[in-house]
């Protein structure tokens, strides 16, 4: 049947559009012994249950001397300046084609494959906004925002830890941040030790398990305390 109907504006299809609706809709959620009823009761719940997750931390009292830089490597003047400079369209389109794809979208509904269809289009207003991002002119606020949405984790939920939270922001603000990251890999290998393992391009996190299981084997073998 669903090869036969697909996605024509059938009785079919719209009972299949409900259902998934249905099935992603929160109606309740249990609180202890207490049930969360009605739109406004759960997004009560909701939010004071993730502004407590999230919420500001604990105060600390430790503290970074700013001014110890010695042992910090720095970024050389050239490098600074590549940081620096006018985004340009090279490294701009460069940026867009290596979007991936099938992600979804963010609050404007336009995924990567948008951007990079009508490249020629949209190029020059793309490469306006990075202008007045470079002058610090472009409200980056209209940019930075997302669509928070909750995933079930399994079937049958009923609490609020049930639920994975996800936020889908718009591509356009992506575009930035991926600009950013090409930029900075040029030079996170010089500053950043190479003892940091995570978070790198041709850096893997199991080189820190393979290391600390290393020096454990090699410390049980000579017996050292």
């Amino acid at each position: 049947m669903k090869l036969l109907f697909r996605d024509m504006n059938t009785k079919y299809f719209h009972l299949v559009a409900n259902g998934k609706h249905r099935k992603t809709r929160i109606f309740q959620l249990v609180d202890g012994d207490k049930i969360i009823q009605g739109d406004e009761e759960l997004k009560k719940h909701i939010t004071d249950y993730y502004r407590g997750l999230f919420g500001p931390s604990d105060p600390s009292f430790l503290s970074l001397d700013e001014s110890r830089r010695n042992d910090i490597p720095q970024v050389t003047d050239i490098e600074k300046e590549k940081l620096q400079a006018m985004f340009s369209y090279e490294e701009v389109r460069a940026a867009v084609f290596q979007m991936e794809h099938n992600k979804a979208p963010g609050p404007d509904g336009f995924p990567a494959e948008f951007y990079q269809a009508f490249w020629d289009t949209i190029k020059d207003d793309l490469m306006a906004m990075f202008m007045d991002f470079h002058n610090g002119n472009l409200p980056l606020h209209s940019l930075n925002f997302g669509i928070i949405t909750l995933l079930p984790k399994k079937t049958n939920v009923v609490q609020i830890q049930q639920y994975r939270p996800i936020c889908l922001l718009n591509v356009s603000f992506k575009i930035f941040t991926k600009v950013a990251v090409n930029r900075l890999t040029q030079v996170a290998d010089n500053v950043i030790r190479p003892t940091q393992s995570t978070f790198m391009p041709g850096r893997h996190i199991l080189e820190g398990v393979v290391v600390l299981h290393e020096t454990l084997h090699e410390l049980h073998r000579s017996k050292a305390n």
